[in-house]
């Protein structure tokens, strides 16, 4: 149940983190599942790493570490993508080093791999990384079907010159966010998320607007 329920609490639809990525890699849907599955994957790998080491770390460690293991990680996916998936890495390659500083990496491994086990841990960051990559590909494919008439870069025939410019700009993108967080929050109204006490909830408010402003 708890699973179920993690779509209307994960990071993005409930407290904006990674919202920089919801608008600028959400063009087009390969963009928005590109960062998805990154977002997904350096979130695993950090939740893992962190969860092992957890004992040996007190708060400001783990922090630092989690900030040098993510960047770690998204050089290493830049590398490979700038090698194996060129096409792809230039419609978001402005964006992905910023992936080093993401929050929802940061604040998962904070609020769940230093309180839980490697398995809970690493089953937490896929279920909040799906849920990342499901909200990007929502907004990605409203977007680009119907603000720029096409899927995936191929130009659908039947939406020519009935498409939704403004779609495509900023603007359309704050509004689907809106709205796929209007809907998740009318489906579970009750659900509430605990921000804690640690450094991460501490910068969510005061950080974080800045980084995705």
């Amino acid at each position: 149940m708890e699973n179920k329920k993690e779509f209307a609490v994960n990071p993005t639809v409930l407290m904006l983190l990674g919202a920089t990525f919801a608008l600028t890699a959400t063009e087009n849907v390969i963009s928005a599942l590109y960062v998805g599955i990154v977002v997904t994957v350096v979130t695993l790998i950090s939740q893992i790493v962190i969860s092992i080491l957890k004992n040996a770390l007190n708060k400001n460690g783990q922090f630092a570490v989690t900030m040098l293991l993510t960047a770690g990680l998204v050089s290493i996916v830049e590398m490979l993508s700038k090698a194996y998936l060129p096409q792809v890495y230039s419609m978001v390659s402005v964006y992905v080093s910023l992936l080093a500083v993401n929050l929802i990496t940061l604040y998962r491994c904070e609020e769940s791999a230093m309180v839980r086990g490697v398995g809970a841990a690493a089953a937490d960051a896929l279920v909040s990384g799906l849920c990342f990559t499901l909200c990007l590909f929502v907004i990605a494919f409203v977007r680009e079907v119907f603000g720029a008439g096409s899927f995936a870069g191929n130009a659908i025939s039947v939406l020519s010159g009935h498409t939704v410019p403004l779609l495509v700009k900023n603007a359309g993108g704050y509004m689907i966010l809106a709205f796929v967080m209007a809907i998740a929050n009318a489906i579970f109204p009750a659900e509430r998320v605990s921000f804690g006490e640690g450094l991460v909830a501490n910068a969510v408010f005061d950080g974080n607007v800045k980084e995705d402003r």
